[in-house]
């Protein structure tokens, strides 16, 4: 895979103790600022299976657009930064 100046990925996984709790949404919140505010990117890239309902719902909820259908039932999702 070729990467692009700008673009980043991002991926999460966190213990079932903690979720349903807010704190992934927290995070990946914080991810995506400190990507676009502080190391420039312009683009964020997010890959999950079709059967990680969790996640799918958490990339929509953070406005992620599913931008792919992948190999080995997996979705690529975009979210990128809006010039003011």
């Amino acid at each position: 895979m070729r990467i692009k100046k700008g673009v980043g990925e991002l991926g999460c996984v966190l213990k079932s103790k903690f979720r349903g709790q807010g704190y992934m949404t927290i995070a990946m919140k914080l991810a995506i600022e400190f990507g676009f505010n502080e190391i420039g990117l312009t683009k964020i890239i997010a890959i999950t299976s079709k059967q990680n309902y969790d996640a799918l719902k958490l990339l929509e909820r953070l406005n992620f657009m599913k931008t792919a259908d992948l190999p080995d039932d997996d979705i690529e999702f975009n979210f990128e930064k809006i010039n003011e």
